[in-house]
């Protein structure tokens, strides 16, 4: 496994730091990392990436829950424990 480059002098860091990213950071577009299943969950390579806004309200709305868990707290909370409407979107073949 080679060792990782730390930054220093050379042209090889001195070309990577005039590199302009697409946006600035915490640009609501700015692709953030997302993690699918929640890495305090211990579970790898689960990795989405998703413009900061999006993640940011995600994680408003759902906080540290995996998604098992969000469609639960769906039909609990808002769906009247009605779970015949997961299994007919699960079906849908337009998703």
């Amino acid at each position: 496994m080679a060792k990782k480059h730390k930054r220093c002098n050379c042209k090889k860091c001195k070309k990577r730091a005039r590199r302009k990213k697409p946006y600035p950071t915490n640009h609501p577009k700015e692709p953030t990392r997302h993690h699918i299943l929640p890495k305090s969950r211990k579970v790898d390579s689960n990795i989405a990436i998703v413009p900061r806004q999006k993640h940011d309200t995600y994680h408003t709305l759902f906080h540290n829950l995996t998604p098992n868990e969000i469609i639960g707290l769906l039909v609990k909370e808002y769906w009247n424990g009605q779970w015949e409407w997961v299994w007919k979107a699960l079906e849908d073949e337009n998703l």
